[in-house]
This record gives C-alpha cells, structure tokens and sequence, in this order.
C-alpha cells in the first residue's frame, strides 16, 4: 500500500513540487508542512484505531 502511494505521488511529481515550495520560501513552507502532516498523523492514528478495533 505504501509503495504504490509513493509510486502515485512521485508519477504526480509531489515530492519534487514539495521540495522545491520547501526550498524557495522555507519559512512558509515549513508551515504548511507542519500542517500537512498534523493532518496526516491524524489520519494515520484515526487509521490506527480503528485496525486494532
């Protein structure tokens, strides 16, 4: 499962888009970063959860 989110995400260029928001304003970036994965940690301990359920 993992492998194919990283193959999806790397066919849409995601980690090169990232790297290159991160890299031209970091300041922003590392905010939205920070976001982004507050978001998925809780999506993730959601996921969690419910699989020990």
């Amino acid at each position: 499962m993992w492998n194919q989110l990283f193959d999806f995400a790397d066919h849409l260029d995601v980690i090169g888009a990232v790297a290159i928001a991160t890299f031209s304003q970091p300041d922003k970036a590392a905010a939205k970063l920070a976001d982004v994965l507050a978001g998925v940690m809780k999506t993730v301990e959601a996921l969690d959860a419910e699989m020990v359920r």
